[in-house]
């Protein structure tokens, strides 16, 4: 895709709609997982408070060893030089959780890995809800031995993922990559109220995020993203690929997005339950 790294001011909050707010920055990717592109003047401060929760719960506790380990500073709270960051570990009484130091600490690399969405086969039908998926890993920094010999760590918990955050967390991405690229006002969006949505084990996204049957970038970089179109029964959709951490071949996903412009929002595509 294009490598700008600014983008045109929207207007108005690119969640929201809100006009009359004071507006600020809003990454595509966010800057804590090294990303650079940027869309000037874009989100009030209730759903940057909103958003911000979301990413801050992924970047601290899904991804908090890989970034440590990649060294991916992020910015803000994040910068406060920590030398030590808990790690979970199991013990005859459930979990509980060791202070260790920023180089021991195990990383991995745990994002779900999703069947193909519906809505690319022509389905238009929400799909019944499922169990939690399949997860693809990628260890590093894992040195068992070391955290028993210097902590007494026999079984540590290297890795959690957070399903309904991960899937907000891709729709946001997603959304601001289809405002970067078309405009607030060149796509019917489908995502930006979803991606509000707080409530728990929400199904909101379930039928807007899956594994793409694309084939996945030849040359990997740190992330993949592809803006990306389909046609079902005369109507545009608007879809982007999405490989965060390529370089170590993660889920390639597919998050649609928006439809063109003028075109009416389906029946199935409306409700957030």
């Amino acid at each position: 895709m294009n490598r700008r790294t600014s983008y045109d001011r929207p207007g108005r909050c690119i969640f929201c709609g809100d006009g009359a707010a004071e507006l600020t920055k809003e990454h595509i990717l966010p800057k804590a997982i090294d990303g650079d592109m940027v869309i000037p003047k874009a989100t009030c401060d209730i759903c940057q408070k909103n958003v911000g929760k979301m990413e801050d719960r992924i970047h601290r506790r899904q991804l908090l060893g890989p970034r440590s380990y990649l060294g991916l500073k992020g910015h803000g709270s994040f910068r406060d030089k920590r030398k030590r960051f808990p790690l979970k570990v199991e013990t005859v009484d459930g979990e509980g959780s060791v202070l260790v130091d920023r180089e021991d600490h195990p990383a991995m690399l745990l994002f779900p890995r999703y069947s193909i969405p519906s809505w690319f086969e022509g389905i238009e039908e929400k799909p019944a809800f499922t169990s939690a998926p399949a997860v693809t890993t990628r260890f590093f920094n894992v040195d068992y031995d070391l955290l028993w010999r210097k902590y007494g760590i026999l079984r540590p918990v290297v890795g959690q993922c957070l399903f309904d955050d991960w899937n907000r967390y891709l729709a946001k991405i997603a959304h601001c990559i289809a405002v970067a690229g078309f405009g607030v006002d060149g796509f019917v969006p489908l995502l930006h109220e979803r991606i509000l949505d707080e409530r728990p084990l929400t199904r909101s996204l379930q039928h807007f995020v899956g594994c793409s049957p694309n084939p996945p970038p030849v040359e990997k970089g740190m992330h993949f993203i592809r803006v990306c179109e389909l046609e079902r029964a005369g109507v545009r959709y608007f879809y982007v690929d999405i490989q965060l951490f390529s370089l170590f071949d993660m889920p390639l996903y597919a998050v649609l997005t928006g439809l063109a412009p003028g075109t009416p929002v389906p029946a199935w595509a409306r409700s957030l339950d």
